[in-house]
């Protein structure tokens, strides 16, 4: 009985049928557009940076909320109407990020690793590709090379590395080149839990772009 409780209130996103999740392509294998990398390395065929991308959250919230009623009947209004406002919520930070990233869909970036595809697929940002699938794997010589070889072709550009993972290696690859360099933080790592927390973690990733697009 205490297994079937628990199990209860464990949600596995992928095993979600309606949930938007993103699926691999070739590309990710190989390095992203056709930027090698260390085939060592495997991250399945779907993407589960699923937070990064707000079609899947809120079909996610959705079922969060329903597993909570099955569990707690007792609070089913309560639940119902923080996901009215949840979705309310999302929906205005959804809308005021399509505004502020409009003006630079066009412009070129690379990212450290192929973690914001969701973000980047909603809001139609031009990522031309990544150093690594996964932060735990360093570059091969022959990605390094080909993004540097990239980067000095653009008069405007932006690379984004990582707070939690910011290798010097990136900012080897942009000398003599004009490319800008960005912070993204996928894990919200500054932000403090609380209410509205998430609204504030798509808003600070939508400023992060902005900011290295906007300098001029």
């Amino acid at each position: 009985m205490l297994a079937h409780k628990e199990q209860k209130k464990v949600l596995t996103v992928s095993l979600l049928s309606d949930v938007p999740l993103r699926h691999f392509d070739e590309s990710h294998h190989d390095g992203g557009h056709d930027h090698g990398h260390d085939h060592g390395h495997d991250h399945g065929t779907e993407d589960p940076h699923f937070w990064l991308g707000v079609d899947a959250v809120r079909a996610v919230a959705q079922h969060i909320t329903q597993r909570l009623i099955a569990i707690d009947k007792g609070n089913t209004s309560q639940y119902r109407s923080n996901l009215v406002q949840f979705i309310k919520k999302l929906d205005e930070t959804d809308q005021q990020i399509s505004s502020q990233l409009a003006p630079y869909q066009s412009l070129p970036y690379y990212v450290f690793h192929d973690a914001y595809g969701y973000f980047e697929a909603h809001y139609q940002l031009n990522n031309l590709g990544f150093f690594t699938v996964s932060p735990e794997r360093k570059p091969g010589a022959k990605t390094l090379i080909q993004i540097h070889q990239t980067l000095t072709q653009y008069d405007e550009i932006c690379v984004f590395a990582e707070p939690q993972f910011k290798p010097a290696v990136i900012e080897s690859v942009m000398r003599a080149t004009n490319a800008r360099l960005g912070i993204l933080d996928p894990l919200a790592s500054d932000i403090k839990v609380g209410e509205g927390s998430y609204f504030n973690f798509l808003t600070q990733l939508a400023n992060s772009f902005e900011q290295c697009f906007s300098v001029k």
